[in-house]
């Protein structure tokens, strides 16, 4: 016959330091005690990081419903078993279910991973229950409550109600993870979902010698046209992506109820793949219905998170497109921004070369004249092997009097296209047309980095070359790469490089 053994925890105090340090990052344990101030209906928080003296502490005052000394045994006694998950509690408390976020009972404990001791001072919302202390000490098992002095009533930030934790003896090494700058940017990534959600809401932020309001980070970039997804069976997930062609300094979290669980959606295992680790998205996936790990930097991988996972999957194909789609207008607009510099300076560097024909002007690829501006048609990006749309950005060295060499509409066209040959940087073809080829062996590492002076740079060498080649038909080599040399320190020159 099967024996049943019940549970037993001979050492409590080992339980109660395992569940303490879950937090691999002291700022996500004090973040904590902000989701506790969130979820007792604080419309105003206000953390002060004080470094003014030894021993370090950090303040964290609500103006929440605040904790009678019955609310305070009651959470002790019920370590992991938090009143969050009861509908009927929260509404005795005027609290709205599904705006709360912490329900795991855990998080009080969360000092003992940065501090030694956390003291709660707290007013309930009815004057006739006092104003509590109570004390929490790193290996201690037990809990001190007792009413607090009248003047530990002035630590309070709402003298009617609220709470305010005191998170004593922060060792000098985790200080500085609390320093102004660095909690101002770790509270604002990763609590932007709530500020955004919760326009009432005020949290400040100070130390002895600033203070600010928290703001919601503003995402810049092209945004994902679909700013929502449903599961297999009907749960929501809320899109908030942005696309950077250039580069994203940040990447995309995924939040649950307003809070950061996963910082760096690549983290996941399912996600390890294109476009989510091209460095070129970043912004906020929201979805309420996923269950928080214990270890509050995951989800349990249960059912509703392997729909959350097949419905990303499924919006990776319009992903793949409106990214290429950006890439594609970033690279028109870069590279008219490219050749309007080009052009001023090549026409500058020609006069000082006393070329025959120096004026140049910017014309369409049909040849016609566009008064000396770039707004004629862009040139061409696809990166593919595609067939090309005849369009392109022509260099025109037109004369009062007579054209250097007059071919094709008599002008110098620049285009970009893939000829195939690696070792092929451009050509010059009939007309005057030069091609810069993307398929050649160092484009890449030229051209499709972020640094733009270095592509500059790049394509003055290849007009250099190419418009000495078409100015002096019948030179030898010697001399067409003495001009090209020439030119191209004139050009730089102009370019200021």
């Amino acid at each position: 016959m099967a024996e049943k053994i019940t549970y037993d925890i001979p050492n409590i105090q080992q339980v109660i330091k395992l569940l303490a340090n879950v937090y691999s990052d002291p700022r996500d344990a004090l973040t904590e005690f902000l989701i506790n101030s969130l979820d007792a209906g604080a419309e105003n928080i206000k953390i002060i990081v004080d470094k003014g003296k030894i021993p370090y502490r950090v303040l964290i005052k609500d103006d929440g419903f605040g904790m009678n000394d019955e609310e305070m045994h009651r959470t002790i006694k019920n370590i992991g078993n938090s009143i969050k998950v009861n509908p009927d509690e929260l509404r005795k408390r005027k609290i709205n279910f599904e705006q709360v976020i912490g329900h795991m009972g855990i998080g009080i404990l969360g000092y003992q991973s940065f501090c030694k001791k956390a003291i709660f001072i707290s007013k309930p919302q009815s004057s006739l229950l006092g104003l509590w202390k109570m004390t929490l000490e790193v290996n201690k098992e037990d809990a001190t409550i007792e009413e607090a002095s009248f003047s530990e009533e002035n630590l309070l930030l709402n003298h009617k109600k609220g709470t305010t934790v005191v998170l004593y003896e922060i060792d000098y090494e985790i200080m500085k993870l609390f320093s102004f700058l660095f909690l101002k940017q770790y509270l604002e990534k990763n609590l932007t979902g709530i500020l955004r959600r919760r326009r009432d809401l005020k949290i400040m932020l100070s130390d002895t010698r600033s203070e600010i309001t928290l703001e919601p980070l503003a995402f810049s970039g092209i945004p994902f046209s679909e700013t929502s997804v449903s599961t297999e069976s009907g749960k929501e997930i809320k899109l908030d992506i942005y696309i950077q062609p250039t580069g994203a300094n940040d990447d995309i979290r995924i939040s649950t109820k307003g809070k950061v669980v996963v910082k760096e959606i690549i983290r996941l295992p399912e996600f390890q793949h294109s476009p989510w680790i091209d460095g070129i998205m970043h912004g906020l996936i929201e979805a309420n219905f996923l269950e928080v790990a214990p270890t509050r930097a995951d989800y349990l991988r249960n059912n509703s998170f392997k729909e959350f996972i097949n419905s990303l999957i499924q919006i990776e194909d319009a992903l793949n497109q409106e990214i290429e789609n950006a890439k594609e207008e970033n690279d028109v607009e870069k590279r008219a921004g490219i050749l309007k510099k080009l052009n001023s300076a090549v026409s500058k560097a020609l006069i000082e070369m006393s070329f025959e024909g120096a004026k140049v002007d910017v014309s369409d690829s049909q040849g016609k004249p566009i008064m000396g501006r770039l707004d004629g048609s862009p040139p061409p990006i696809e990166h593919t092997l595609k067939p090309r749309k005849e369009k392109h950005f022509r260099i025109n060295t037109d004369n009062k009097e007579t054209p250097i060499r007059a071919r094709s509409r008599g002008g110098l066209n620049l285009k970009w296209d893939h000829l195939g040959n690696p070792n092929l940087h451009s050509v010059l073809r009939e007309g005057g047309l030069i091609i810069i080829n993307e398929d050649a062996d160092d484009y890449s590492s030229e051209c499709l980095d972020s640094n733009i002076n270095k592509e500059i740079r790049y394509l003055a060498k290849l007009v250099a070359k190419e418009l000495s080649k078409f100015n002096n038909p019948l030179a030898a080599a010697d001399d067409v790469m003495e001009s090209s040399i020439s030119l191209e320190i004139r050009i730089l020159k102009y370019l200021n490089l």
